[in-house]
């Protein structure tokens, strides 16, 4: 699954001078990828597990013995729990009642329901269905880009950022007549992939696409542009595309899940042609 989000860049092309460069032994704080917000997916989930109306009513006779129960193994053969159409196991409950002299059941008074039986593998896929509502597209910024005019350069190293890289847990538990049980699904920044419309592209940690800008310093999350945008279709940008991939977990795990979800934003950015004259180079200026 592909969240998109289609984000206009309005730049142009001019000839300016470029910022000086220094090597990446400067570099200076730590990655830090922000605290994961949880968010109790409950109130969604829970409805599949309700128990049905009139499980509990009384219809028995005075002298009867009222019975509601989960079904038992007996001397029948049919199933006492079944896959449904979603995945979920239901289990069979009755509701009956009994005359307590004979041991007999009045048959009048049998009713059956399939109910969900409540088991953490079976939340596990609808909570990670449920994640993608919560994995917005990445927020891109291009920190040494053109303050004035807002476009990149040609033959520099271009920074790219991601602000919004947050681990989203989504968690439920669920109950009925005949348990309980809790599940959670986690989506990790993992991966930030650009596409330069160019042809080329950079790929990066989320832990580095969230480390302070350097000025001086290029760091890992980057592209270097070798032409200018006047060579795009258009004659005036290029369409990049910056993906982000989630890695998914759960607990319990649960092989049949999807490892990676992704979501994407499209930019269209305009790259100028320079002339530089570069006074200084590398780690001392």
């Amino acid at each position: 699954m592909r969240r998109r989000v289609v984000a206009g860049v309005v730049l142009a092309a001019l000839v300016l001078p470029i910022p000086t460069t220094a090597t990446t032994a400067d570099a200076a704080a730590e990655p830090a990828v922000p605290g994961g917000a949880r968010i109790d997916a409950t109130a969604r989930i829970g409805g599949r597990y309700a128990d049905p109306p009139g499980i509990r009513t009384n219809p028995c006779a005075e002298g009867e013995q009222f019975v509601s129960e989960r079904s038992q193994d007996d001397a029948h053969t049919r199933a006492r729990t079944r896959i449904a159409s979603d995945g979920v196991t239901e289990a069979l409950w009755q509701r009956f009642c009994v005359d307590p002299e004979t041991g007999r059941r009045n048959p009048t008074t049998i009713f059956e329901w399939w109910i969900a039986d409540p088991r953490p593998e079976d939340l596990v896929p609808a909570l990670v269905g449920m994640i993608e509502d919560y994995l917005d597209p990445p927020q891109v910024e291009w920190p040494n880009m053109s303050p004035e005019h807002g476009w990149l350069f040609v033959k520099v190293p271009m920074d790219f950022r991601v602000n919004n890289l947050t681990p989203i847990t989504v968690t439920a538990t669920v109950s009925n007549s005949i348990g309980t049980a809790t599940a959670s699904a986690t989506a990790t920044p993992d991966t930030v992939l650009f596409d330069s419309g160019e042809g080329g592209g950079a790929t990066c940690s989320a832990a580095q696409a969230t480390e302070p800008y350097v000025a001086r310093v290029f760091g890992a999350c980057a592209y270097t542009y070798q032409n200018s945008s006047a060579i795009a279709p258009n004659g005036y940008s290029f369409t990049t595309t910056t993906s982000m991939q989630w890695a998914i977990t759960s607990a319990p795990a649960n092989p049949t899940i999807p490892g990676v979800l992704d979501t994407f934003v499209s930019q269209d950015l305009a790259v100028s042609e320079v002339q530089a004259i570069v006074t200084c180079y590398g780690r001392n200026c």
